[in-house]
């Protein structure tokens, strides 16, 4: 049996080891090793992703179950590669989302297969981006038809019964460069990046009564050389998080406004929602997860798996300068990974 402090020592490690979305190579080598010795009789299954890329699916008898989180985090100063633990509290990037939730699971694993329960544990890469670690595993579990995957993110270790869909883009014009003295010699992608901001900004904030309101990000602008030079390029990337069906909507809308420049599409999924059981309690969330990239699970010949989303800590502390996960939370995680498998696999849900 893995003990909480060994955990805690992994979770140290995988912070050290900088797994910055696309660079997760060294961290999924440390959690094999890990887990292939602590954990004995193990099939180990590792789903490409890219030729220097892979997920890892871990189990004994084919899973009925499955755990899985991501293993990538997003970038940092290097600072917060250097975990500290203060108090009860390990901090630094990925502590919380999500190889804290990781190592939480990692634990609960352990004792679900010394209970000869028919669980796999599966780590994937790309979360952060674009999910494929996520869909490319999912083509992977279709021969196994797990019954239900439950997806670790922050709940506070209350299970979601859904989550906004996403509509992640980029937006991009050319122009010609010229003297800003003489506008008419040029062709300015500022201003017609202006007015695509300013039509996007435009699209309607439909209302949810579970999931609230639509939001609109323009989260980065990439423009311009100078002040005196007409911009002969512009780019915006964008994040709307949507809380009704609006995908397909989003999509024609963008398209029109892209008419003269290039978008390009780099996540999109309308609201989720999951299923929750008896004895947990719930949360809605904003945020998005790998779930939807799931979805191809259910395209098999037994389309059949159910979708859970539970974890410690809060969404809030992620993706900051102040990120951490307490003990206690990850040794509540594991004991909740632990019961709410069992519950599920026993069908019973007191």
């Amino acid at each position: 049996m893995i003990n909480n402090q060994t955990l805690v020592k992994l979770l140290c490690e995988l912070i050290s080891c900088k797994a910055v979305t696309g660079d997760e190579l060294k961290a999924l080598i440390l959690v094999e090793s890990f887990i292939s010795k602590t954990i004995e009789d193990l099939k180990v299954v590792k789903i490409p992703v890219t030729e220097s890329r892979y997920s890892l699916l871990f189990y004994k008898t084919k899973p009925t179950l499955i755990l899985t989180t991501h293993i990538d985090v997003v970038p940092a100063p290097d600072r917060l590669f250097n975990a500290q633990i203060n108090d009860d509290k390990i901090e630094g990037r990925g502590s919380l989302d999500a190889q804290g939730i990781l190592v939480s699971m990692i634990g609960a694993f352990s004792e679900l297969i010394n209970k000869n329960l028919d669980v796999g544990l599966l780590i994937v890469v790309g979360e952060e981006t674009n999910g494929i670690g996520a869909k490319t595993s999912a083509t992977e579990l279709i021969k196994y038809s797990p019954k239900y995957l439950i997806n670790g993110e922050p709940t506070e270790l209350k299970l979601a019964t859904g989550h906004k869909g996403i509509f992640d883009f980029e937006i991009s014009f050319t122009g010609k460069n010229a003297h800003s003295g003489y506008p008419e010699l040029g062709d300015d992608a500022n201003q017609k990046l202006l007015y695509a901001i300013s039509e996007i900004l435009k699209f309607p904030r439909n209302v949810d009564k579970n999931f609230g309101e639509t939001t609109i990000n323009i989260g980065q602008i990439i423009a311009g050389t100078a002040a005196n030079i007409i911009s002969d390029n512009a780019k915006a990337k964008c994040c709307i998080r949507l809380a009704t069906k609006q995908v397909k909507e989003l999509e024609e809308r963008l398209t029109k406004i892209a008419e003269h420049g290039t978008l390009k599409i780099n996540v999109s999924y309308d609201p989720i929602n999951l299923k929750v059981v008896s004895g947990f309690e719930t949360i809605q969330v904003s945020y998005g997860t790998d779930v939807p990239n799931f979805s191809e699970i259910n395209s098999g010949n037994n389309p059949t798996c159910e979708f859970l989303l539970f974890g410690p800590g809060t969404i809030t502390r992620a993706h900051t300068d102040f990120e951490y996960i307490t003990i206690p939370e990850i040794v509540s995680a594991r004991e909740s990974y632990t019961k709410l498998s069992i519950s599920l696999l026993n069908n019973t849900f007191n």
